[in-house]
């Protein structure tokens, strides 16, 4: 349980980076 919690949580942050990523690629500041 605690590594599928682990696992998600990362997972959880990877997709806030490639957001955040994606979005100051785009020249975009909402993030």
């Amino acid at each position: 349980l605690n590594v599928g919690l682990d696992y998600i949580g990362l997972a959880n942050v990877g997709n806030a980076i490639i957001i955040h990523e994606y979005f100051d690629w785009m020249g975009d500041e909402l993030f």
